[in-house]
């Protein structure tokens, strides 16, 4: 009984078996094997990076025809550029005192200490 119980625990496991009876088929379809694996996997990655490329392309593709749908914006959306108020005008009292200073580029009113260039009275 003691024997039967030491050959059932010392049993190899089937793949072990395996290798230890067929190793030569091993050696003679192992590296062929090995290849197919590889093909198979390069095959399926070269499939998903050329996936990526065209979605990629497609994407571009589609972002330039938006762009070429779309009319070029009108000068009255754009936001009118800063001025500069070098087109200005003093604003006078009574006593000729200079009370503030008026932008004729873009109707804003500045105030009394705001320096003007003699060159753009």
């Amino acid at each position: 009984m003691t024997g039967a119980l030491a050959s059932a625990h010392t049993a190899t496991p089937w793949f072990i078996a395996f290798v230890e009876n067929y190793w030569w088929l091993l050696l003679l379809f192992g590296g062929g094997i090995l290849e197919w694996i590889g093909e198979t996997f390069n095959c399926g990655l070269s499939a998903l990076v050329e996936w990526s490329e065209i979605r990629h392309e497609r994407k571009l593709e589609l972002a330039r025809a938006r762009a070429a749908a779309e009319p070029p914006p009108s000068p009255a959306t754009l936001p009118a550029a800063p001025c500069r108020h070098r087109n200005v005008v003093s604003v006078r009292d009574r006593t000729e005192t200079v009370v503030a200073w008026l932008c004729k580029g873009c109707d804003a009113r500045l105030p009394a200490d705001f320096s003007v260039y003699e060159e753009d009275l």
